[in-house]
């Protein structure tokens, strides 16, 4: 159909290219889905018990249940296929759709259970329909329908209803190859011949500097002087909406070569170009070229420095990497090919001035067989527009685009048919404002050199641009109270079509603090993004954004709403028993439990700073028990301080937000005021206890048992007072009290010594003073060692006492206050004279009042002080 001579010129200027018929494969854009994927739970019970289980949960459409127990059922025995069957129609039901592919794919590869189950793959299918995965949900369907023609297999009611779902599957696959770019139909320009752009010769390149139009044409006849024959040359021609077009002056454009492709770079301070030159006659050689601009005026020719001899760089194009800031140099070329002319698109950073690095292809588009050529870069959606014929298209060359991601190339896709036809499309261009794109193709409509041989060539078209919405934005909101959600992140990727999977490139990410609106930079029409959305105490949340989809619909501003579901939490109030004054700043300990066990501690707040500061929240999961525990000094644990907790789904719903509440409470610790008025516990002793042993050593008795034995003797001291002939009847009564009151200040004790783990749990060093003393029977040599006895044996007391509680305290550790004993004994020297020592009235001196009130041991409280 065209002149072998005019396309090999064109090969390598690009401007007509062989026609080569196949066909277009559409690529397919995937919806991610999140799907929940239980545990199963381990249990060492019989196959027969677990298929009942499940069977009964199945039954009562327990779906959660029926999947975690036939999987259990299937450790014991993976034949079982209806247990397979019965996961995924569970999995599939209950939307756990992984697990449902998972299963339904282990029924249809078993011929046998999928004769058994032919229902798995239109179920399966339509699973694959939802996530987006077109092609696998046609082959899918078409198997069951062939199936259920052939084997008359179960389900056959389906079958009408498969047939509408492939015609629907196969709509929706057609429809992801529709291009969202463009708004109307491919019209060639200047039909009028106004700009007389359009000629029967090849016109191609167009590119725009605001009003005005560069491209190139092949016209002019110029003599060769070397072939000593007439050619057309290509020459880089401008017109304005009030000029037609013409051929730019010399130097631009040189007599006897040609000169094509021009395009300016990202600011329009320099001009690429290229200049071809004569091999023979079919063969062309181009190098590129630049120009500075300055003042309007271009500047002196240079060379760019990687052309290589005997090769062809050509059509050059210049786009800005937003990722690095840089400019980048595309262009085609046939440098790496063994076969002339067939090119590859390279491209190349501008590190200067003068400074180019190497040039590199461009990965994932250049094809083995194939031309890939006319690169055009649009900066502002990093799509890199080329075309191509040795990739899927519909005949000759098409135009496809492929999107650039910091150092990712991704997403090739077919611009389809609104600019590709089964003829030869290329030279793809978007104008400054975006109005319209422009391209070249010689379809039938174009101008013909020779109409009835449909000879040549290429003419330049143009097409709207599908206007973006004024504004797209993204807006959070809270899924349980639809209020505007702030402090959120919305993190933005664009999704990667990845043979048959799919991956994102994160792009960009906004924290907005003090609103709900996120306003990202561009969004480019033929890509799918992923937007998510994270906040503290918020499941993270993602939707997925097909723009095709989304620029269908005509709107001036399109809002994508995200709704994040609130994490469960449990707020815990601490406030004072009896008062109902708010504690502030508690410490909190939340231990979870499992099998009736409380687990090590999995939240240990000291201190924070929540908004309310009697107040904690804690993440916690539903249906699951939990022990909350506070303190904080002075205050003291009670009964009602901690909470066994449990809450459900069904609660979440009911309280109509994510967090649950309870009240602690905590009363303040004992005034030592109140409870020790003097500071002292006197703890009395039978005359001349403990006894000293063999050597005069410490005792090792406890008071425990002294002080039993001593209060069972109360009628035998009454009795010997009463054989004294100097005791008075008041003190016999006095003796008698003194078993009932003052030997009971011994019960004291046990308030004393939980008093004393309260305050040191809570931070305080607690230091007591053991003084020792003696009634003035004897000597007073004798009794200081009787006094240091009775105090050992209250040391012993004390150390012992209530399993020995307060042992732990007398080596400080974990933030917890310290116990500290000092020893005092005074023996005889304060007891008054009025205590009598008589020895010729042994039951008037040593079983008097007077004596036995000497004959203790004052557990007295020198200090009580918060640690430092």
């Amino acid at each position: 159909m065209k002149p072998y001579f005019i396309a090999k010129l064109a090969s390598c200027l690009g401007i007509c290219i062989f026609r080569k018929y196949t066909f277009l494969t559409m690529n397919k854009i995937f919806i991610i889905l999140l799907c929940s994927i239980f545990v199963v739970p381990a249990h060492s019970q019989r196959l027969r018990k677990w298929t009942s289980a499940a069977d009964s949960a199945y039954t009562i459409n327990d779906h959660k249940s029926a999947i975690r127990l036939y999987r259990v059922a299937l450790t014991y025995d993976s034949t079982l296929t209806e247990a397979k069957y019965r996961i995924a129609e569970s999995a599939r039901i209950y939307k756990a759709y992984e697990i449902a592919i998972e299963y339904y794919q282990k029924i249809i590869e078993n011929q046998e259970s999928l004769h058994k189950y032919p229902l798995a793959e239109y179920h399966l299918a339509g699973i694959y329909t939802q996530y987006g995965k077109y092609n696998e949900a046609i082959s899918l369907l078409e198997s069951f329908v062939n199936r259920s023609r052939n084997e008359r297999a179960p389900g056959d009611k389906y079958v009408p209803i498969a047939r509408k779902e492939i015609e629907y599957s196969k709509k929706a696959r057609e429809r992801i190859s529709e291009f969202a770019l463009f708004d109307g139909r491919l019209q060639r320009i200047d039909t009028a011949g106004k700009l007389n752009i359009n000629t029967p010769r090849s016109d191609f390149g167009l590119v725009t500097k605001g009003d005005t139009l560069f491209y190139t044409s092949i016209r002019n006849i110029y003599k060769d002087k070397e072939q000593f024959v007439k050619r057309r040359y290509a020459e880089i021609f401008k017109a304005t909406e009030n000029t037609p077009g013409q051929a730019l002056p010399e130097p631009i454009n040189k007599p006897g070569q040609h000169v094509a492709n021009l395009v300016f770079n990202t600011d329009q301070t320099r001009v690429y170009y290229s200049v071809c030159e004569n091999i023979d006659v079919y063969q062309t050689r181009c190098d590129i070229y630049y120009r500075d601009i300055v003042n309007g005026i271009w500047g002196r020719e240079f060379k760019y420095p990687h052309n290589v001899p005997d090769f062809s760089s050509t059509q050059p194009n210049v786009g800005l990497d937003k990722s690095t800031n840089e400019e980048i140099l595309f262009f085609a070329s046939d440098r790496l090919s063994d076969t002339i002319d067939r090119k590859d698109i390279f491209y190349s950073v501008i590190e200067g001035p003068t400074e180019f690095s190497a040039p590199q292809q461009v990965p994932t588009i250049n094809t083995p067989n194939g031309d890939e050529m006319s690169p055009f870069f649009d900066s502002h959606s990093q799509n890199l527009y080329y075309s191509t014929d040795g990739d899927y298209t519909f005949g000759g060359t098409d135009i496809y685009k492929i999107t650039k991601i910091k150092d990712r190339w991704i997403n090739k896709l077919n611009l389809g048919t609104e600019v590709n036809s089964s003829y030869n499309d290329a030279f793809f261009h978007l104008d400054s404002k975006r109005e319209y794109a422009y391209l070249a193709t010689d379809r039938e409509e174009s101008l013909l050199y020779d109409p009835e041989m449909e000879a040549c060539c290429f003419d330049i078209y143009r097409i709207p641009m599908k206007q973006s919405p004024e504004v797209i934005i993204v807006k959070t909101f809270d899924a349980i109270t639809n209020e505007p959600l702030f402090e959120v992140t919305v993190p933005r990727s664009i999704v990667v079509q990845n043979g048959g999977g799919e991956d994102k490139i994160s792009i960009d990410e906004i924290t907005n603090e003090t609103g709900n609106t996120f306003n990202f930079g561009s969004w480019s029409p033929t890509d799918s993004y992923l937007i998510e959305g994270k906040r503290e105490r918020y499941y993270d949340t993602l939707a997925l954004v097909n723009m095709i989809e989304l620029l269908s619909i005509p709107k001036d501003t399109h809002v994508i709403e995200l709704k994040l579901m609130p994490k469960p939490e449990l707020q815990v109030f601490v406030f004072e028993k009896g008062t109902n004054e708010p504690i502030p700043f508690p410490d909190f300990v939340m231990e979870k439990i499992q099998d009736g066990q409380n687990n090590a501690s999995i939240s240990n707040f000291r201190n924070g700073t929540d908004r309310e500061n009697n107040s904690r929240i804690f993440p916690i999961e539903l249906n699951t028990n939990y022990f909350v525990k506070t303190s904080k000094s002075p205050f003291i644990p009670i009964a009602e301080s901690g909470s066994r907790l449990f809450y459900d789904i069904e609660d979440f719903k009911r309280v109509g937000a994510a967090r649950f509440k309870d009240t602690l409470y905590l009363a303040k610790l004992p005034d030592f005021e109140t409870l020790l008025p003097d500071r002292t516990v006197p703890l009395y002793f039978e005359n001349d206890w403990p006894k000293m042993g063999r050597v005069d050593t410490l005792p090792r008795e406890n008071y425990m048992p002294l002080y039993q034995t001593y209060k069972s003797k109360k009628q035998q001291y009454v009795n010997r007072l009463r054989q004294s002939s100097i005791v008075t009847v008041t003190e016999i009564r006095r003796m008698s009290d003194f078993f009932t009151r003052e030997l009971e200040d011994f019960k004291k004790l046990d308030t004393l010594v939980q008093v004393f783990v309260q305050y040191m749990d809570n931070g305080f060093d607690i230091e007591i003073e053991l003084r020792g003393y003696a009634s003035p029977i004897g000597n007073a040599d004798y009794n200081l060692k009787l006094s240091k006895r009775r105090i050992e044996c209250i040391r012993n007391l004390l150390l012992n006492y209530n399993g020995g509680v307060l042992k732990q305290y007398l080596n400080k550790k974990d933030g917890r206050g310290g116990f500290v004993i000092k020893s005092n004994p005074k023996g005889e020297e304060e007891a008054p004279p009025t205590v009598r020592n008589y020895l010729s009235d042994i039951n008037a001196s040593i079983f008097s009042y007077l004596s036995s009130l000497e004959r203790r041991v004052d557990i007295f409280l020198i200090d009580a002080k918060q640690t430092e």
